[in-house]
């Protein structure tokens, strides 16, 4: 069945609305700050320094991200990963964690299809999250050498008749 009505107006379709941002988490002992958006977003269209964090929720950014910012992903994702320059990063682990907001200049990142996205203000809510500082950092990442120290795990009950390392149990202090 072909409709050709149908064929017509999917033709005329287009994607007007860009990924808007839903929630950003900022990792201090990495730098990173991941941003969820409500659909993919292509790393390679975002610019970095359209990207604020306002700490008193009044619109006007404490902190707008350095263009040095680089983002992790190389393909589309839900989900950006941003390395933080340094100067960044301690910006952001020094304000008040109480009521960060994101902000975002209008297309300043874009989806796939190309369409960019809405500005986002204070008043979208977009919360920033920044979380407590860590040996090692959870984030869904294995960066090289990250887990290097913690590889090695002392067993007391090793058995002297094999060269095999049987682990019985592990524990994890948090």
């Amino acid at each position: 069945g072909e409709i050709a009505e149908l064929r017509a107006l999917a033709a005329a379709l287009t994607d007007v609305l860009g990924p808007l941002p839903v929630a950003a988490d900022f990792y201090p002992t990495t730098g990173r700050l991941h941003v969820t958006f409500d659909q993919a977003a292509d790393p390679a269209t975002l610019d970095a320094t359209g990207l604020g964090i306002d700490e008193d929720a009044d619109d006007a950014a404490e902190l707008v991200l350095d263009a040095a910012t680089t983002v992790l992903e190389t393909s589309p994702a839900y989900v950006l990963t941003l390395q933080l320059t340094a100067t960044d990063a301690a910006a952001l682990s020094s304000l008040d964690a109480a009521d960060l907001r994101l902000l975002l200049a209008a297309d300043c990142v874009r989806d796939p299809g190309g369409a960019g996205n809405a500005p986002v203000t204070a008043a979208d809510e977009v919360a920033v999250t920044i979380h407590a500082p860590t040996l090692v950092t959870i984030d869904g990442r294995l960066d090289d050498g990250e887990w290097d120290p913690y590889l090695a795990l002392p067993d007391s009950s090793d058995s002297g008749w094999t060269a095999a390392n049987e682990i019985d149990g592990l524990r994890a202090a948090w």
